[in-house]
């Protein structure tokens, strides 16, 4: 039998799925009344994108101000298939990937402290902020989901 092999994913790939992740956990983060596609990206985050931009064919003419543009025309596309589907943005990216529903959401856990036999358990809220590249939530204390 052979062992399994860690998935591997180009780095061209993994920018633009990181790109684009930014997009959607954007989109996540405002308030459920107030989602649409026509987000601000933060331009800071754009420059700093384009400067790490891997080794890929006209990666030369990329820029902060050619992000913003493929910012814009992602949430066009966003709205216009959302649109289509009638239905709200949290339903819809449930549809693309279950795991979207959670992010920009806070998580009340109970957690087993098995080193303090006075306390067994423990209470921890965590606020989901992003998924990781595997697809799963990624959760910080709820303090840094505030600060």
């Amino acid at each position: 039998m052979l062992p399994e092999v860690a998935e591997v994913v180009p780095p061209v790939f993994a920018y633009w799925r990181d790109f684009a992740g930014r997009f959607v956990t954007a989109l996540c983060s405002q308030p459920a009344d107030e989602q649409n596609a026509n987000l601000p990206a933060p331009p800071e985050d754009l420059a700093a994108l384009a400067a790490g931009a891997p080794v890929m064919p006209g990666a030369e003419y990329l820029t902060a101000d050619v992000l913003m543009e493929l910012w814009i025309e992602l949430g066009a596309a966003f709205a216009a298939e959302r649109a289509d589907a009638k239905v709200g943005v949290q339903d819809f990216l449930k549809r693309l990937h279950p795991a979207w529903n959670v992010v920009g959401k806070v998580h009340f856990n109970l957690a087993e402290n098995r080193r303090d036999e006075e306390s067994p358990f423990a209470f921890l809220a965590t606020y989901s902020h992003r998924l990781s590249a595997h697809g799963k939530a990624q959760h910080l204390p709820l303090g840094a989901g505030l600060a």
